[in-house]
């Protein structure tokens, strides 16, 4: 089994090349055996009212990094779509699914312009209500730790999310031989 973690800053299009990865899993009758975490999604049930501190981002990454290895001794392939922002559920899940799967960093980035513009128009606001002195915002009013040694590394304001999702896609064949199934 293969672990897609995507990592970037809010913005740089994480869960958009989710997305089409799994599009082009679906397409080609293969998405059965692929699943998508979100975190997004999924911190609406573990924080409903989130605070964005680090001690809570800990928890809630260690968390999403816990249902990816659970999903991967259940024999699934798994796109975790999350900033990560310190690097902890990326750690975790490393560490959790040594010698259980592969596991790849993608690192996605792109300019700032491009970014916060993505980000506005996803309607969150995000950078503004960071300019406005939101804390703890990644790559704004808070940190965000880069993966030192990513497997891929996307420029998304460049190439276009289903030429992205292939190239990712690609690390299946690379991990194993194996594809979602």
């Amino acid at each position: 089994m293969t672990v897609i973690w995507l990592t970037g800053l809010p913005g740089t299009g994480k869960s958009t090349i989710a997305h089409a990865v799994m599009a082009q899993a679906k397409e080609r009758g293969e998405a059965d055996g692929l699943r998508l975490l979100e975190l997004d999604a999924i911190r609406k049930y573990i924080t409903p009212n989130p605070a964005y501190t680090e001690e809570e981002r800990a928890i809630v990454y260690r968390a999403l990094a816990t249902m990816t290895y659970l999903l991967a001794q259940e024999g699934k392939h798994v796109v975790v779509d999350a900033t990560d922002n310190t690097g902890t559920g990326r750690q975790a899940a490393r560490e959790l699914l040594s010698g259980v799967t592969g596991f790849h960093v993608v690192s996605l980035i792109c300019d700032d312009a491009t970014r916060q513009a993505w980000e506005e128009a996803r309607g969150t606001q995000l950078y503004s209500r960071a300019k406005a002195g939101m804390p703890n915002v990644p790559g704004a009013t808070g940190r965000y730790v880069k993966e030192k040694h990513p497997s891929l590394t996307i420029a998304t304001d460049t190439l276009a999310p289903p030429d992205a999702a292939s190239a990712i896609r690609k690390l299946f064949n690379e991990t194993q031989g194996d594809q979602p199934t």
